[in-house]
């Protein structure tokens, strides 16, 4: 008999330097990036924080107004490349 075990997705981890850093060098504000991504600028502020861990949905959008690879906001590298 096999037993099927259901798949768990990993969590998405934002590394909050490099949303800060590639918000910048996009020219938004933090206004701005709540406007574009429909992302309350005070979540965005608590996830650059690091005092807010948002959910997969949520990442995308920040990604997708800032035009960069969803991975781009989960590096834990250093330097952000945009």
């Amino acid at each position: 008999m096999v037993r099927i075990v259901p798949l768990r997705c990993p969590t998405m981890q934002v590394n909050p330097q490099a949303l800060r850093v590639i918000r910048e060098r996009s020219g938004y504000t933090v206004r701005g990036l709540a406007e574009a991504s429909k992302v309350s600028h005070a979540s965005i502020t608590r996830i650059e924080q690091g005092s807010q861990r948002p959910s997969p949905p949520i990442v995308k959008r920040l990604a997708q107004a800032l035009d960069v690879p969803l991975v781009a906001l989960l590096s834990d590298e250093e330097e952000v490349a945009v």
